[in-house]
């Protein structure tokens, strides 16, 4: 068994770890060899040429258990910090690494700092001996969007003396946008006298971001005038509600944004508003009539005679319809024959709202209360059917009544 010896190795990285293992082939006259070593590795101070000496003996036994052995020396030559690298920039630069991102998981130093087990040491030296010392120091500066880390580095050589510093930029920022949850549809009632609806602008919810603590929001709306920016700086302040103001009647759009510190803006999400003239009309009758029968007994009474200025806030003109009533106000029964003028499959004891109203002379010397239907909405000639009124109706929400007291003469 024979060993190459003096062979001399240059480390330049931070640990030695294994040594190339180079030995001659060994050779038996009669058959397979197996081969062991074992190192006894020899440090030395700054003074020496060699850093660190292995010997290495090499063992070679046959299958008889016949063995021979030889030493190899090793020779590590001192390395100086002319090969020295340092890790790469966190800025986003081509040649360096990204940015690191705020809610990323990264293991962190004593100091809250990542840590340089995640952003990279210094290389391209030997620390077996510890006469390569390494430190760094951090300054850390808070900007409008995340911190920017300039990591110093100090390397020291024990040996000469040599000292070489470097900094390495780490950026922490954010580059994804809030989320938050918009608001249901909206539908909003105009005012009793103004044919508009002001609007109070629902809050945000659940609006957050993975970094900033505050994320800011705003709404635009194609629906009225926005009002509400006391602050005067465009967002939904938390000491301010905004309103919508002066909305007509019309489906609209009222678009939510959200963005925080570092200028990521999430995607807007608008949402129906719908205006609908939810006041039915103010009605204003005359209090008392007089109503003389003609020479055949009996007297009509258009709708509209009975009003007395009925408006609403949005239509113009509105419509009417009568009925006579009692004290319950559904139809008295009286004058059948006359005030009877719906579908026949109707019960026989039931009128509707029409477009006058009959006395006759069994009403001679009575007060008959007459009830004066408006409408806001366009209604056909002729009786309106019960159930158009009722919820569900076409009509429902769309009337309003009011009440007169007819005297009936014979003159």
């Amino acid at each position: 068994l024979q060993a190459d010896d003096g062979i001399r190795y240059l480390v330049r990285s931070r640990g030695l770890g294994d040594v190339y293992k180079r030995q001659d082939e060994p050779s038996d006259n009669c058959g397979v060899v197996s081969l062991t070593s074992k190192d006894v590795v020899a440090n030395f101070d700054c003074n020496s040429d060699f850093q660190q000496v292995i010997y290495r003996t090499w063992t070679a036994k046959d299958a008889a258990g016949l063995s021979a052995s030889c030493v190899q020396m090793i020779n590590i030559t001192r390395t100086d910090l002319s090969q020295l690298t340092f890790p790469l920039n966190y800025d986003d630069l081509a040649q360096n690494h990204p940015m690191l991102e705020c809610d990323e998981d990264y293991p962190l130093d004593n100091f809250g700092n990542p840590h340089p087990d995640y952003t990279g040491w210094p290389d391209g030296y030997n620390e077996v001996c510890g006469t390569v010392e390494v430190f760094y120091a951090d300054d850390v500066y808070v900007l409008a969007c995340g911190k920017k880390i300039l990591r110093t580095w100090t390397v020291i050589d024990d040996c000469t003396g040599e000292i070489v510093k470097h900094i390495q930029i780490i950026r922490i920022t954010d580059k994804t946008a809030p989320t938050f949850c918009p608001p249901e549809a909206i539908i909003a009632r105009t005012k009793a006298y103004i044919c508009e609806a002001d609007i109070e602008v629902p809050a945000i919810h659940c609006l957050k971001d993975v970094c900033d603590a505050f994320p800011r929001w705003w709404v635009t709306t194609d629906a009225g005038v926005l009002f509400g920016d006391k602050n005067l700086n465009g967002f939904v302040d938390a000491n301010e509600t905004w309103f919508i103001m002066g909305a007509t009647i019309g489906d609209y759009k009222l678009c939510y944004h959200a963005i925080d510190n570092c200028g990521n803006a999430a995607k807007p999400y608008c949402v129906r508003v719908t205006v609908i003239d939810g006041v039915p009309p103010i009605p204003v009758c005359e209090q008392f009539k007089q109503v003389s029968l003609t020479a055949y007994g009996h007297a009509k009474v258009k709708a509209e005679d009975y009003d007395s200025g009925s408006f609403d806030n949005c239509a113009d003109p509105v419509y009417f319809k009568v009925l006579r009533v009692n004290a319950d106000f559904k139809y008295d029964g009286g004058c059948k024959d006359l005030n009877f003028d719906h579908p026949v499959e109707v019960a026989a004891n039931t009128a509707w709202f029409d477009d006058e109203v009959y006395f006759c002379c069994e009403d001679i010397g009575k007060e008959v209360m007459v009830t004066l239907r408006v409408f806001d909405v366009p209604v056909p000639a002729g009786p309106v059917k019960p159930s158009d009124m009722e919820q569900g109706g076409r009509y429902y929400g769309h009337f309003n009544d009011c009440w007169n007291m007819t005297l009936i003469e014979c003159k």
